[in-house]
């Protein structure tokens, strides 16, 4: 739909050209102003808040601003638009000084409809073919950066490509670009049927400029013409990668360049910059080049990483794995993270500092670090090292790192079966995914590296516990993962091997109390912890500690604790009601 403005200081003239309007075949959106000023304060408002008229329908002899004054001033003001003029007879000689000005067409007054009709198709038929050879030099300067891009991505020679762009797209063509952004998916993509990556996936999630050049099809290059900051980008990164996840299902991988800190005389020098920075979900490569034969390459240094956000695991979840091989020297820390990191270096190497030591680190080795300790890790100047990870937390994680190969004064472990340990991880990165089957599997395949190094834990470091000790220690598992079933001393005597006399002396003798009485007491404070809770009954609970009787219950429970479980839980609900002490 095209705008139309008309401007005429008698409003029975204006409603006249409106009426005549509304009877083309064509809609318009029409506004209307009493004379010339009014009109261009109108366009300049229009223009301010993103607006435009299209055709400017004036009459010539008006007070304050003839219509001779608005079209000067409107052109000087740089406005582009098809103007009508309608003057009586005794007005012709400004209607011709308006035709030098550049107007359109002329109506003379009083207007004719038939000859109004056909100005007005003329002048809407000149907009139409301006739209097309406007959206055409839109499309050929288009197709002519992708063809430079192409150009320069493949190989090209950097004078070339230069004379190309300043004769064909205009030297500020690579002033545009501060940043650019691989994209890269593990197999065929961009060449799947009906698929408009730029339509479905960027245009709906970035909100940085950028021209959009797909290489392959499972590689993709975005020139971005403003620098954002790098948190900003890893943000759009991850966006990115989550709205092909959720669409496709497909993992894209990332890889931003480092900011362009100055200006380049040969573009092809910007665009072959070194990629540094992590973004996004899932990998960056450092040392992108592009080359004739290749098209795209990576260089030695990369980095593959997976972080998971939430997890419905808490007994144990990964946080983060991957592996990388390093750039020389390259350093993390010194900080402290809030989750178990195990590394295994299969190649080169560097230094681990802990706890105010140094370890040097070479293939085979494992380094560990605890929740909170400070820790610093560097790869080697001439032998950096490539190493794998994991990351990971939960309920149960300081119970098993408790049976792993590493103590405080041994943070490093060298383990003898470098490949197996490092499949071991490689089947905790290739299970990553967003899905709860693929958080399953990952947990699953950590299981299996710690059992492994549980393995090793018990050929490296003999057990420093007595036999008798050792019955102890497995006969208290088997009660407190068996408690609340109907179990016997009978039973967890079997569980370790040994008769029930036998467990009996080494638990006097190693816990100071019965076996019997170590399962009493131990089922009593679990009971406390239901009654405490106050959503169960008494009945509930002493089938949930293991008691089948609730009546044998309450008596066992008041010889341990010195009142029945009925008044324990309204001692219990009275506590938690009781107004807070006064503290003036």
């Amino acid at each position: 739909m095209y705008t139309i403005l008309i401007v005429d200081d008698e409003k029975i003239e204006r409603n006249g050209i409106k009426f005549l309007l509304k009877k083309q075949a064509e809609p318009f959106e029409i506004y209307e102003a009493p004379n010339g000023k009014a009109a261009l304060e109108q366009l300049c408002s229009m223009r301010n808040q993103g607006k435009k008229i299209d055709i400017l329908l004036t009459d010539v002899k008006m007070p304050f601003m003839d219509g001779i004054e608005l079209i000067g001033a409107a052109k000087e003001e740089g406005f582009t638009l098809k103007t009508i003029i309608f003057s009586g007879y005794n007005e012709f000689e400004y209607a011709k000084l308006a035709v030098r000005l550049g107007v359109s067409d002329y109506i003379l007054k009083p207007v004719n409809p038939q000859e109004f009709a056909q100005t007005i198709e003329k002048v809407t038929g000149e907009l139409q073919k301006q739209y097309v050879e406007n959206e055409q030099r839109l499309q050929q300067s288009s197709y002519m950066r992708e063809y430079l891009l192409y150009t320069l991505f493949n190989g090209g020679g950097a004078e070339q490509v230069h004379t190309l762009a300043g004769n064909l797209a205009g030297e500020n063509f690579w002033n545009h670009f501060h940043r650019i952004v691989f994209l890269e998916f593990d197999r065929e993509f961009f060449g799947k049927k009906a698929l408009d990556f730029q339509a479905e996936i960027l245009e709906e999630n970035m909100s940085e400029e950028y021209q959009y050049l797909n290489l392959n099809p499972q590689q993709a290059v975005l020139l971005l013409n403003a620098s954002p900051h790098y948190m900003t980008l890893q943000q759009t990164a991850q966006k990115l990668h989550d709205a092909v996840f959720k669409k496709y299902g497909e993992h894209c991988h990332f890889a931003i360049s480092t900011r362009k800190k100055s200006n380049f005389r040969c573009p092809a020098q910007r665009i072959r910059c070194t990629f540094v920075e992590f973004a996004g979900a899932d990998v960056v490569y450092s040392g992108y080049r592009a080359n004739r034969q290749e098209g795209t390459a990576m260089a030695d240094v990369y980095k593959q990483s997976f972080k998971q956000n939430y997890t419905n695991n808490i007994e144990l979840s990964i946080f983060n794995c991957g592996l990388e091989r390093c750039a020389p020297g390259q350093t993390w820390g010194p900080g402290i993270r809030d989750h178990y990191l195990i590394h295994l270096v299969v190649s080169g190497k560097g230094v681990f500092e802990v706890g105010g030591r140094t370890y040097e680190v070479v293939p085979g080795d494992l380094f560990f670090a605890r929740p909170s300790q400070l820790i610093r890790y560097t790869a080697d100047e001439a032998q950096p090292w490539e190493y794998s990870w994991v990351g990971f937390n939960g309920a149960c994680a300081h119970k098993l790192a408790a049976q792993l190969p590493f103590t405080d004064t041994a943070p490093v472990h060298h383990t003898q079966d470098l490949e197996g340990m490092r499949a071991a991880l490689s089947s905790i990165y290739s299970s990553r995914g967003l899905q709860p089957q693929d958080e399953a599997a990952m947990v699953g395949y950590l299981y299996l590296f710690i059992a492994a190094l549980m393995r090793e834990t018990s050929e490296s470091r003999p057990h420093s516990t007595s036999s008798s000790s050792q019955y102890v220690l497995n006969a208290i598992k088997y009660i407190q993962f068996n408690y609340s079933h109907d179990i016997s001393i009978d039973d967890v005597a079997k569980s370790v091997g040994v008769s029930r006399s036998h467990l009996y002396r080494v638990f006097m003798l190693n816990v100071g109390k019965s076996p019997i009485d170590y399962l009493t007491e131990y089922r009593v404070n679990e009971a406390c912890k239901l009654l405490r809770s106050g959503t169960l009954s008494i009945a509930e609970v002493a089938a949930s500690v293991g008691f089948l009787d609730q009546f044998y219950f309450s008596r066992v429970f008041k010889r341990a604790k010195g009142v029945p479980p009925s008044k324990y839980m309204t001692s219990q609900a009275d506590a938690d009601v009781q107004p807070a002490p006064d503290e003036t």
